[in-house]
């Protein structure tokens, strides 16, 4: 082995172990839901502004984590017709706008809602399985 090649594998090395890293400390800083009983229901406590937070620093700031070829291999279509979307369901529908819900709570915001409900939709799965930036 070249010492080009020693390199380049440390390096790739080195990377995987940075992209685990971060991982792991992200796993590490997200809440557990906790339970309430309000009633006779149970509530879940998330983390919705965290959630949403994690969801910009993602994909929707100056600097996102990801690039925005991820962005578009994951959603399956720019940033900019994303937020097109996001808008005009906001104009539409008040549900789309982040308010509070019956117990205080701040709700979802548009851009939850709508990676969420496009989840549902690709996907065709259950509400629990998209909840991740929720």
């Amino acid at each position: 082995m070249d010492l080009d090649t020693l390199h380049f594998e440390y390096f790739l090395w080195d990377l995987e172990e940075e992209v685990l890293i971060q991982r792991l400390l992200a796993a590490a800083a997200r809440p557990i839901p906790r339970m309430i009983q309000i009633g006779d229901r149970e509530i879940i406590l998330r983390n919705r502004i965290a959630g949403n937070e994690c969801l910009m620093a993602n994909y929707f700031v100056k600097r996102p984590v990801y690039p925005n070829r991820i962005f578009e291999r994951r959603f399956r279509m720019s940033k900019n017709l994303f937020n097109q979307i996001c808008s005009d369901l906001q104009q539409h529908d008040r549900f789309w706008i982040l308010k509070e819900d019956c117990c205080g709570q701040m709700g979802l915001s548009t851009h939850q809602k709508v990676t969420a409900a496009l989840r549902l939709l690709a996907y065709g799965s259950s509400a629990d399985s998209v909840d991740e930036y929720v």
